[in-house]
């Protein structure tokens, strides 16, 4: 009976303790579209089976024809206080040599509508929680990118970031909650070694939040501003999700979950064992 309770203990432990995370390697086909969903209704970004990380699968950033914005298909509960909640994603930057015609930009962020359609930007036009965004103006910013943020903590990451052409970089938006109104946000940037290890940060911004809208149900989104050919960006690589929380409606399984899971069979195959010695 003892063992019974110790193994019961142990399964309401683990359960309520490991945290969800997974990353689209975008090397199985489908596999952003299978999770990520757009109203745009012009061309729109695809995936592809090279030009990420590495030589693996990527979203080709050229093959899109305008601006777009991405949400999830699932989305993440109401994060309680001491939870987390984070999105991060791998871009392959290019110095365009004919010169940037307009802006382009890449960002991250939560919103409450996931049929939204997108503004100007690629961001949703309405339940537009908050955001963190790289983007170039022009050839007077060549080899840097600016950044910016709204709806959370002001100020993006700071001064322009000086850029290596065809470097990997990672950009990451991290959401906890402190309090029954507070929010800790934190904004990160990242160069990125060839086998898509983080090498050196580049950027960096973190401050409290004090809002209640977030206490609600988050669909993460992505948005992409003038894709094509004459963009400032290539490829997008890695997207990674991770919670505290809980995940609704996920299309792939976590490895996490993979993990635990294979923790407690081998676990309780133990247990089973020693009741029978």
């Amino acid at each position: 009976m003892k063992t019974v309770i110790t193994f019961s203990f142990l399964l309401f432990f683990c359960l309520s303790s490991f945290s969800e995370i997974f990353t689209l390697d975008l090397n199985s086909p489908n596999q952003f579209t299978d999770n990520f969903q757009t109203s745009y209704t012009g061309t729109p970004v695809s995936q592809q089976s090279d030009g990420g990380l590495g030589g693996s699968g990527s979203i080709d950033f050229t093959s899109g024809d305008g601006t777009q914005g991405w949400h999830t298909k699932f989305s993440f509960d109401p994060i309680d206080v001491g939870v987390s909640l984070s999105l991060s994603y791998a871009f392959q930057y290019h110095d365009n040599d004919a010169g940037i015609k307009s802006s382009s930009g890449v960002k991250i962020g939560f919103c409450t509508d996931p049929t939204s359609p997108s503004d100007q930007s690629g961001m949703p036009s309405s339940g537009l929680l908050g955001d963190l965004g790289m983007w170039s103006w022009g050839t007077h910013l060549s080899d840097t990118l600016s950044s910016g943020s709204s709806g959370m903590i002001s100020g993006g990451l700071g001064n322009a970031i000086s850029m290596t052409d065809y470097g990997w970089y990672e950009i990451g938006l991290a959401l906890s909650r402190t309090a029954d109104t507070t929010y800790d946000i934190t904004y990160s940037f990242w160069s990125l070694n060839d086998d898509g290890e983080k090498d050196t940060q580049l950027g960096f911004n973190t401050g409290a939040h004090d809002s209640s809208k977030f206490n609600t149900t988050l669909y993460p989104f992505l948005a992409l501003e003038n894709p094509g050919a004459e963009a400032t960006f290539n490829a997008l690589d890695n997207i990674t999700l991770s919670s505290t929380g809980t995940i609704n409606d996920l299309a792939i399984p976590e490895p996490s979950s993979l993990t635990l899971a294979g923790f407690i069979a081998a676990f309780a195959f133990f247990i089973r064992r020693r009741m029978m010695i």
